[in-house]
């Protein structure tokens, strides 16, 4: 599992270095935004590729909590590029991208801190929604979280 935590720290050391040769015209900078979510959307691809590996739940969990924090990196480093630029921009599709990272690092949260066997994961899939929120509740009456 570290290797591929290694591997996806390297890939968002690599597309930031990509993304420093930007230019201040509107259609560079949105070209620049562009490419990113491609390559965040490939990073997602690749984490749910590894994330059906054989690993434990707590490493799926290590693996979404890396890609959200990747995610926040890229988005906020969108926002200081925008901010010093006149261009407008929209990266709702980078915010997608880490909702859905979000929401599959807090399903397996729960089920690495409830110790759930792994053969109950694909029922409470199909309950995603509603198991995390139980989750949290529990979790939080328990003082766990």
């Amino acid at each position: 599992m570290p290797a591929t935590l290694d591997l996806l720290e390297a890939k968002r050391a690599q597309t930031y270095a990509a993304l420093l040769d930007q230019g201040s015209e509107c259609p560079v900078f949105e070209e620049k935004v562009r490419w990113l979510e491609e390559q965040i959307r490939a990073l997602y691809l690749f984490a749910i590729k590894e994330s059906r590996e054989d690993l434990s739940v707590r490493e799926v969990f290590e693996l979404w909590d890396k890609m959200v924090s990747i995610c926040d990196f890229f988005i906020d480093h969108v926002r200081i590029m925008a901010s010093s630029s006149q261009c407008e921009v929209c990266y709702n599709r980078l915010l997608d991208l880490r909702f859905a990272c979000d929401d599959k690092r807090e399903f397996h949260r729960c089920f690495h801190m409830l110790d759930i066997h792994p053969f109950l994961h694909r029922i409470a899939d199909r309950f995603r929604t509603e198991f995390v929120t139980q989750c949290r509740i529990f979790l939080n009456r328990k003082g766990i979280i």
